[in-house]
């Protein structure tokens, strides 16, 4: 049911151990929603007796409609760039929803004529969010596939997304009430929630061997056969990826030249 059919012949190594963290990584991203969905509620009026219903839905046509805006944007100046480094886009549309769901949190604090505004770059931080994790998703597939299962692997990682949601919205009730006894605690859930968000998306790309080079790849592969002569493994490259410092990217072009 969760699982591409044949595997673990079908997919690629380090398929089960992204899967792992990133369905760990997703679960805290629903419980954290649950949080800042409240924050929004209240900084928008809900419970205010001075609030009205047309304020309300004027807000929420103005965040949805920032995040489309940026989203078009965001999409139409980086999408040539996101073949480049899967890896890193990756890591940045989690760490950017991080980002959204905190300006969620501390909308309430904020005046209420620049809630608003805050929640419209919210909106726009968690629609980069969309683009960039949408597209590396396609990405990724094609990396898991071994045997053209590419639809295969998207649908069942369609399943295990399901799957968390629905044990999220079940838990998620729960967990509302529990932490919701008072502001710190509910800020103590969110901010411990967004440390283990955080800790499992860097283990979730930091697992991933992807054996096609990009440009930092190739400096680690040109540092290594210069230093000792030997063509380095995908694994090692893809654990040092993302690590060439600019002292040794010039030492590379000097070498070269």
């Amino acid at each position: 049911m969760f699982l591409p059919a044949g595997y673990p012949d079908s997919v690629s190594e380090d398929y089960l151990a992204f899967q792992g963290w990133d369905t760990l990584q997703a679960m805290c991203s629903y419980l954290r929603g649950v949080l800042a969905t409240q924050s929004v509620l209240q900084s928008v009026g809900v419970g205010d007796d001075k609030a009205t219903p047309l304020a309300a839905a004027l807000q929420w046509v103005l965040r949805d409609g920032s995040g489309m805006i940026g989203g078009l944007t965001f999409a139409y100046l980086v999408g040539p760039k996101f073949d480049v480094n899967v890896k890193r886009w990756r890591l940045f549309a989690d760490v950017i929803n991080d980002v959204g769901l905190t300006l969620d949190m501390v909308a309430p604090y904020f005046p209420q004529h620049l809630v608003t505004e805050v929640l419209c770059v919210s909106s726009v931080c968690k629609t980069m969010c969309g683009v960039a994790a949408g597209a590396t998703r396609s990405s990724l597939m094609t990396h898991f596939a071994k045997r053209d299962n590419m639809a295969d692997c998207a649908a069942k990682e369609g399943s295990q997304e399901t799957a968390v949601k629905l044990f999220g919205l079940m838990f998620g009730m729960y967990f509302a009430n529990a932490v919701n006894s008072s502001p710190q605690a509910v800020w103590v859930a969110f901010l411990l929630l967004t440390v283990v968000h955080v800790f499992a998306n860097y283990h979730a790309v930091s697992c991933l061997c992807i054996p096609t080079v990009n440009c930092s790849r190739g400096l680690i592969l040109v540092q290594r056969f210069l230093a000792s002569g030997n063509k380095p493994g995908k694994e090692s490259v893809a654990d040092h990826n993302g690590r060439v410092s600019q002292k040794g990217s010039l030492k590379v072009r000097l070498m070269l030249t």
